[in-house]
């Protein structure tokens, strides 16, 4: 990123690059660093640059370095368009920046003779020499006046508009066209970027760089021109000093600059070189014809120009530098940024359109009409000029029109960025994009200023290529808008690059789509003649539903107008025409076809007359990339093919390996990722991935291999996209004239042009699964005894005498079987179960059907074997009504040998093409009755229950007759273990908004796919809810299966099982735990009989990280540290002291950050917001010093990050046997290894701070006897009061230091979060709150003490506690009693036994809480006087409960109600949308993901 690397190179002792960077700077950044952040952020932030002592404003300039075009927008904007930046004395970085038309006018025109670019600007320019850029006064005269005779010149206007169209034509066109037909994402900047390179290399130097091409090969010139702009940004911020020094050193952006040079210097020198031969071989017979500017350049005659020499290499090199960046970037750029702004702008882009439409031919005179479009460009350059700012110096002292005054030689800044987003400048709407400003009433182009719309430069400067760049981007986006729609890429962040030249930071990923037919011009005539007739024809009569016959053209007319909708389309017409359809194509195109859905039809066909209707020769020209598999055989071939096919899938070998191998790849590919998909909560293509599914298992079938398609990354597999594109081919053979098709063919054109190159991935990928296979069989020598072999391996081993016309040693023959199968065993089941898993989601009653089937049949218990899959009636009875709705394979083809009637009566010339519409046969009412066209899976049941039998000349999802499907029983079981699996799971969704729809084609897919979110199946009695108790393994494993969703499954489980629940963990592992939510329970646990209930030796060896402290400790250990802690928490002493923090770490911490993150209009973690916050706040509350983990770095704390990973590892002791952790803890593995580390920051911490503390108070430098931090007072504690506690052993003050930071740290900022993310789903909650706020707590300076208006604030506390109820911040609590006993519930417990209180399930528990004991509702916490209600602490828990209940509970109360109120009274927070909340398993309820929000100032906030 080169905001990083500038800043990098501006302070390389920051950062680490290894030994060859100088730490000598290094005083320099801290020191920087040190000062900003301490007097930055002191203060509330403000739009202004802080000018500080010694470093002024450079720290700020820095510190917005990464957005400082939209900075200068504001700082001009608030200083009147003018703003003196004071960089370090001596350091010469003073500038005046200005965007104030007046005086861009006096310095750019009335008084240009006072400002040049001056010496300093050559300097940091020096890599362009002595071109027109850098120079001034009569050098400068001389080029321009040069330059300008040459570009002005009638041959080279000429030689411009001829290059721009060739390179137009020859090289972005077919480009385009490339990434257009491959559906190929592009960088359109990088696009631009190369077409205008190129374009400006043959202006100035005639010849092509080629650059735009294909491949998109780095040219070094254009990649040195791109370093050369990133290190002229890095001069304009760095002292001049720091980068001369890195410039001598050649380091950093420095040692890019200098490589840069020196290309610049070889290539220019090699077309200087090339040049100067051509003109003498040329013997100066050139005459300006068409001549590139190094020609015009050589040739020039001195005696005009005193000051140019063209026989200097150095001046024509600079010369050329000059050009190329004057005409390749500042085109490319806006072009980028323009269609940008168009994609958000569709109407601009409609205007732009239909202004093309009116106006005809892409000459010179054409272009000039096109006003709208030049107003887009210029509006486009005025929000995103190409040149993001211009540099001068005055040679003497001046005052500008603005009043400032500015001193010889002073810098000043021209901000073009800004000037076009003054609303000064340009009125209210300056940000938005509209191109209607520039023209004018008569509809004309309006004129501005040069000094307001300054992308052309201004005055003498003027641009002299700007007519040129104009007319170059019109012809660029005309030629694309005419052919193309670009859609740009969503999710792309699109922001400025820091640089001289403003691109896109990202670049601009578009997609093309054609707005124009790339097949052939044929086939562009043939529609144009048949949309003329039809249109003129078909809308002249009344419309009827069938198509019309037109004379010649036949019905293909009609048939390409319904095309979107044919299969509907087909449907009405054979619903009306007694089930069968004759099909008129155009004459002489051998395009007639019966099309028909008679039952009776389709027995005579596929069965009685089976012999004389055969696929035949043209079927097997339309899929002749199949060869002569099974799909394309007739006659004797096929028989053979289908005889050997019998033999090997009826073989009980096979039978076994295909059941293996799709239990397998469920159980190792399927399920995994689905689970994978419902954990991360993403929304994925169902069809897709059922289509990986088979195509995997299908291909292990086959070819023993394993593609693996079927992944997280869901890679593109090339063999299954050249079947797509197949499959879509073959469609269109169907549709179009057979010698139309046959010459895109033979031309490689369109959808040819693809089946050709899937043809030949065919050809390749089953070329090397053969090999591979007979290398198999060579090295096994025989071995192999057919169990369990593939396919394909059978097919090599065949018997030739059993079969004479096949041939196992030919490849061909194995390609074309290889490819058969692939294409029957794939696409129809992955079809089949997409359109059935979606009438699902339409038919929730049959979903509840087939889980009821599937729980009657004991299938979650005994399996899914053959046995139990055939008692799933119902499940097959659904699937086979899907199949006849939505059949896999879309219609079937045939061809008469002989002539013959039909039972339907119609004649059937021979060799006549028959089609047999399966999707409309499926439809039909006068076959399937008047409820054709619903889901009705009863349809297929008989009266006793059993599956009932429909003919295949009614059903014909697998085929009929001799051809019926070899695989049906197969495809059956595959699709039953698959829905069964699914369903026993997994509750599946489908995406709301989605258009489901066909697609056109072989095979009848989804034409978008279905996108559909997986989540686990939530609990159900009639599922078994409960976790399964395994043998040996007890509940654990479904623990772990529902771990990511613990939380609400215990509320499930807990809800349905009377408040106690009893988990048994694994046999000997001593993981059986009592899980309760019953408030009897809990009070008897917690108060009652509270000393039987201790911690336990087992708690304190999980929770050992905390040591001996009030955690941990039991008995009269706790007692002690519990004494003493009530002692020191009410002692006013540090009631004072923890009031004191609170307000000072919110003046100085929280507020200031959230200023500054409103400011930069940031989106926050809020979470980590507060947990930093409070990781400070419980810091200095322990020890009195301040971490300062809360800052605009948000950098990461060692002390912080061990405490996660402390959590992190407790929670996995609970659910792993303890042998295992120890073991894991004995090898210094997994997370007993981040234990161990965690465990050893936390001591190395608590250890530095304790002896500092000690320090402090054996010098007596703790004065202040009001206030005392808790580490202070543990150490002066007196052990005569507490005989267990010794204040001189650092253990215990370690222990205490690592208790008391978990429970205040992790606690609070963990409601707060939840607070504030409720807020946001309540609104009337938040008004409410605001309200009350505003009644009873006036807005005053956070330091100021709020304290005694906290009490008034009756309805936050009441939201406050119903937040811990939905999302207490300890989901659990344990204990284990010291002696058996029994409680309330009636439940036993013995000795020694773990109970678990889980506190998030009690607060859901709706016998505790009510029917809407899930609702967020603050009331129930007010009585009915308006009071505060109390709820037992047993039934709320939040603050623990008896003897064990919160000593800070009033401290935390008052904590978090000072902190909303502070940020309530001045900022709103806005939640971003679409994040997952949910929450995390662990010790404490954190947000899994955080909470991401932005945070806006409200204007009523006292600064």
């Amino acid at each position: 990123m080169p905001s990083i690397t500038l800043f990098e190179d501006s302070f390389p002792g920051l950062v680490s690059h290894g030994p060859t960077r100088s730490a000598s700077k290094t005083p320099f950044t801290i020191l920087c660093f040190l000062i900003l952040y301490y007097l930055l952020f002191k203060k509330r932030y403000v739009r202004f640059l802080r000018n500080l002592p010694v470093l002024r404003m450079l720290p700020g300039l820095l510190m917005t370095l990464h957005r400082i075009h939209d900075f200068t927008v504001k700082i001009l904007e608030f200083s009147g368009m003018t703003f003196l930046f004071k960089g370090p004395p001596f350091a010469g970085m003073d500038m005046l920046l200005t965007a104030d038309p007046d005086n861009i006018h006096h310095i750019m025109s009335s008084n240009f003779s006072n400002y040049i670019k001056g010496p300093g600007l050559q300097e940091i320019f020096d890599v362009f020499g002595d071109g027109i850029f850098t120079t001034d006064s009569e050098m400068w005269k001389n080029l321009r006046k040069s330059i300008q005779s040459m570009l002005h010149h009638q041959e080279f206007q000429r030689f411009s508009m001829s290059t721009m169209t060739s390179k137009l034509k020859s090289g972005l066109v077919p480009l385009l066209n490339h990434f257009a037909e491959e559906g190929t994402a592009v960088d359109l900047q990088d696009v631009f970027g190369r077409l205008t390179f190129d374009t400006t290399l043959i202006l100035i130097t005639g010849s092509d760089p080629r650059s735009l091409s294909i491949e998109m090969h780095e040219d070094e010139l254009a990649k040195a021109l791109d370093d050369t702009g990133k290190g002229i940004l890095s001069r304009h911020v760095k002292p001049r000093f720091l980068w001369k020094m890195q410039n001598w050193m050649g380091l950093g952006q420095e040692k890019k600059m200098s490589q840069a040079s020196a290309t610049f210097d070889r290539v220019c020198s090699k077309y200087i070189s090339a040049k100067r031969e051509e003109i003498l071989r040329s013997q100066g017979v050139l005459n300006g014809e068409g001549e590139d500017l190094l020609t015009s350049f050589m040739k020039l005659d001195t005696t005009k120009y005193k000051f140019l020499n063209p026989s200097d290499d150095k001046l024509l090199r600079d010369t050329i530098l000059a050009f190329i960046i004057a005409g390749r970037d500042t085109v490319a750029f806006t072009l980028s940024w323009f269609f940008w702004l168009l994609s958000v702008n569709p109407h601009v882009v409609a205007n732009i359109r239909q202004e093309i439409i009116d106006t005809t031919g892409n000459g010179q005179e054409n272009l000039d009409k096109l006003v709208y479009l030049q107003g887009a460009l210029f509006e486009a350059m005025r929000l995103y000029p190409p040149v993001s700012f211009g540099r001068k110096s005055p040679v003497k002292s001046d005052v500008l029109p603005s009043g400032h005054k500015v001193d010889a030689n002073s810098k000043i800044i021209i901000c073009l960025y800004a000037l076009g987003r003054m609303r000064a400048v340009w009125g209210k709407d300056a940000f938005k994009f509209k191109p209607e400003r520039w023209i004018t009433e008569n509809g004309g182009l309006k004129h501005e200023p040069s000094s307001k719309f300054l992308a052309f430069n201004t005055g003498p400067r003027t641009c002299l290529g700007k007519h040129l760049a104009i007319t170059q981007m019109k012809m660029v986006v005309v030629e694309i808008l005419q052919k193309y729609d670009v859609e740009v890429i969503k999710g792309q962040k699109i922001e400025p690059v820091l640089g001289f030249m403003l691109s896109m930071k990202h670049g601009l990923r578009v997609k093309l789509y054609s707005n124009m037919a790339s097949i052939s011009l044929l086939e562009a005539s043939m529609a144009i003649l048949c949309f003329l007739i039809l249109f003129y024809l078909l809308f002249k009569k009344p419309h009827d539903r069938f198509p019309r016959n037109w004379p010649v053209l036949g019905m293909l007319p009609g048939l390409l107008v319904s095309l979107h909708r044919l299969y509907d389309y087909s449907v009405e017409i054979l619903e009306i025409s007694d089930l069968t359809f004759l099909l008129k194509g155009p004459r002489f195109f051998g395009m007639d076809m019966l099309v028909t859905v008679d039952p009776a039809n389709i027995h005579h066909i596929m069965s009685s007359n089976f012999s004389n209707y055969i696929k035949g020769p043209e079927f097997h020209d339309v899929f002749d990339v199949f060869g002569d598999g099974i799909l394309t055989a007739d006659s004797e071939l096929w028989r053979n093919l289908r005889r050997s096919y019998q033999a090997m899938v009826h073989h009980q070998g096979f039978q076994k390996f295909s059941v293996s191998t799709m239990t397998s790849k469920l159980k190792d590919g399927l399920v995994p990722l689905l689970n994978h998909f419902a954990e991360e909560g993403t929304t994925v293509d169902l069809q897709d991935l059922f289509g990986r599914f088979t195509f995997d298992t299908i291909l292990i079938l086959i070819t023993g291999s394993d593609p693996k398609s079927l992944s997280i990354e869901m890679h593109e597999d090339e063999l299954a996209k050249a079947l797509e594109d197949v499959g879509e081919g073959v469609f269109y053979r169907h549709i179009k004239p057979r010698f139309m098709w046959k010459l895109q063919n033979w031309m490689g054109l369109g959808q040819e042009k693809k089946m050709s190159q899937a043809n030949a991935t065919f050809d390749r990928v089953c070329s090397r699964y053969i090999s591979a296979k007979r290398e198999e069989i060579i090295r096994s020598q025989g071995v192999l005894n057919g169990e369990g072999e593939d396919l394909l391996t059978s097919f090599m081993k065949l018997d030739t005498a059993k079969y004479k016309l096949l041939k196992p040693s030919d490849d061909k023959f194995l390609r074309d079987t290889i490819l058969a199968f692939i294409l029957a065993g794939r696409d129809t089941t992955a079809s089949a179960l997409s359109w059935f898993f979606w009438l699902l989601s339409e038919n929730p009653i049959v979903v509840a059907k087939i889980r009821q089937e599937i729980i009657d049949n004991d299938l979650p218990r005994t399996g899914n074997g053959q046995e139990n899959l055939d008692k799933l009636v119902y499940l097959q009875a659904a699937l086979f009504e899907a199949m006849r709705l939505y059949p896999p394979v879309s219609f079937e083809r045939k061809s008469s040998v002989e002539s013959d009637v039909l039972p339907s009566g119609h004649k059937v010339d021979a060799n006549s093409k028959i089609i047999i519409c399966l999707y409309a046969l499926g439809r039909m009412k006068a076959v399937w009755g008047e409820d054709a066209l619903q889901f009705k899976p009863e349809r297929w049941i008989t009266e006793n229950g059993g599956p009932k039998h429909e003919p295949s000349s009614k059903f014909l999802a697998f085929n009929s007759g001799p051809r019926t499907c070899l695989g049906k029983h197969l495809a059956i079981t595959q699709m039953k273990t698959v829905v069964v699996e699914i369903l026993q799971k997994y509750d599946i969704k489908v995406i709301q908004g989605q258009k489901i729809e066909p697609g056109l084609g072989f095979i009848l897919s989804m034409k978008h796919g279905l996108r559909k979110p997986f989540s686990y199946l939530p609990f159900q009695k009639t599922l078994k809810s409960y976790p399964w108790n395994w043998p040996v393994l007890g509940m654990l494993p479904g623990v772990l299966v529902r771990l990511h969703r613990i939380y609400d499954c215990s509320v499930e489980v807990l809800e349905n099982s009377n408040l106690t629940f009893q988990f048994k963990g694994p046999w000997f592992a001593g993981m059986d735990i009592l899980v309760t939510v019953y408030p009897a329970n809990i009070h008897y646990i917690l108060s009652s009989n509270f000393s039987n209930y201790i911690k336990g030796p087992e708690f304190q060896e999980i929770f050992e990280a905390f040591g001996d402290g009030i955690i941990n400790s039991d008995l009269e250990l706790w007692r002690n540290i519990r004494k003493a802690s009530q002692v020191i928490f009410s002692h006013q002493k540090y009631q004072n002291f923890s009031k004191s923090t609170t307000r000072s770490k919110l003046k100085d911490g929280l507020l200031p950050i959230l200023s500054h993150f409103a400011f930069e209009e940031m989106v926050v973690d809020l979470q980590d917001v507060f947990q930093r916050f409070m990781f400070d706040t419980t810091f200095i509350f322990i020890t009195g010093s301040d971490p300062r983990s809360l800052s605009v770095e948000m950098p990461e704390v060692e002390f912080a990050k061990a405490l996660d990973d402390v959590g992190e590892a407790i929670v996995y002791r609970h659910i792993t046997p303890r042998f295992l952790w120890k073991l894991q803890k004995w090898f210094g593995i997994g997370t007993e290894k981040k234990m161990v580390k965690a465990n050893a920051v936390l001591d190395r911490v608590c250890a530095k701070y304790i002896s500092a503390k000690r320090e402090d108070i054996r010098s007596q430098e703790i004065a202040d006897e009001e206030s005392e931090d808790l580490l202070t007072s543990h150490i002066k504690l007196d052990a005569s009061k507490y005989e267990l506690l010794n204040p001189e052993d650092d253990k215990f003050l370690r222990d205490f230091t690592v208790g008391f930071m978990a429970a205040g740290r992790d606690s609070t900022a963990c409601t707060l979060t939840w607070f504030f993310w409720i807020l946001s789903e309540n609104s009337n909650v938040l008004s409410k709150i605001l309200q009350e706020i505003n009644e009873n707590v006036p807005i005053t300076r956070s330091d100021q003490d709020k304290s005694s208006y906290l009490n008034k604030l009756v309805y936050l506390h009441a939201a406050l506690s119903e937040s811990m109820r939905l999302y207490p911040p300890i989901p659990f609590e344990r204990k284990s009693p010291i002696k058996p006993d029994v409680l309330p519930s009636g439940h036993k417990v013995k000795s020694n036994i773990n109970i678990m209180i889980f506190i998030y399930a009690m607060g859901r528990m709706k016998d505790m809480w009510g029917e809407d004991a899930a609702e967020f509702k603050p009331e129930r916490w007010i009585s009915e006087t308006g009071g505060l209600r109390h709820e037992p602490s047993y039934k709320f828990l939040s603050f623990n409960a008896g003897p064990r209940t919160c000593l800070g509970k009033n401290l935390a109360m008052d904590l978090m109600k000072t902190v909303i109120v502070e940020i309530l009274q001045a900022y709103e927070i806005n939640v971003v949308s679409g994040q997952k909340i949910e929450a995390k398993p662990g010790l404490i309820l954190h947000m899994k993901h955080g909470l991401k929000v932005t945070i806006a100032k409200k204007c009523s906030s006292l600064e």
